[in-house]
């Protein structure tokens, strides 16, 4: 993929090509973006990126995202407040992935 500007990236892009700033790689190519890289790479004055075309990305199973937010819940279970955000956590992936579907 060409370039694209470091504006225009998401947490969840991975790079395609390594970064390297005066000699120095400071993240190798496969890396998966996240917030904190973002701003490094911003703060270190880099304007334009490689990264993989969005559309080959792999994600994480319905099955799995739901597990994860059961796991992530579960040290304040039984805590109705933290229990019905945890349902409509739950409600909101399951209507996106459904809309998601062929």
């Amino acid at each position: 993929m060409p370039k694209v500007k470091l504006t225009t990236v998401v947490e969840g892009d991975i790079l395609s090509g390594d970064v390297v700033v005066e000699d120095t790689m400071l993240f190798e190519a496969g890396t998966v973006l996240v917030p904190k890289t973002i701003r490094i790479l911003d703060i270190l004055g880099v304007r334009l990126i490689d990264i993989e075309p969005r559309l080959r990305r792999v994600f994480a199973s319905t099955a799995d995202v739901v597990a994860n937010i059961d796991e992530r819940f579960s040290y304040v279970a039984g805590d109705p407040f933290m229990d019905a955000l945890k349902n409509t956590l739950k409600d909101i992936i399951l209507t996106l992935r459904a809309r998601e579907m062929p």
